[in-house]
This record gives structure tokens, sequence and C-alpha cells, in this order.
């Protein structure tokens, strides 16, 4: 729970397009990107944005 609340927390004021832009600059998308693949949850340890 406290990393949904943590995530509500950063985006409360976002834009959707800021969030799509912030979302995108992960590792997870950028990775996958190409391959069009699952994102594994495994990244969620490697989140810069939050």
């Amino acid at each position: 729970m406290a990393v949904l609340n943590r995530v509500s927390e950063v985006f409360k004021e976002s834009s959707t397009n800021t969030i799509i832009e912030t979302s995108h600059s992960e590792d997870a998308w950028k990775n996958n990107l190409k391959v069009k693949d699952v994102i594994s949850y495994e990244y969620a340890f490697d989140l810069t944005q939050i």
C-alpha cells in the first residue's frame, strides 16, 4: 500500500502527458519498446522517477 500512496502523491498534480513522458523515461519502457514485450515487475526496483 505504501507504493500506491507514493505513486499517488508524486503524480497527483500531473497531467496524463506528464505521466506518459515520465514512464517512457524509465528503463522498463526503453528496454521493451522494440520487442513490445510484457514489462516485468522486476523493473519496479529500478524506477528512478518515484
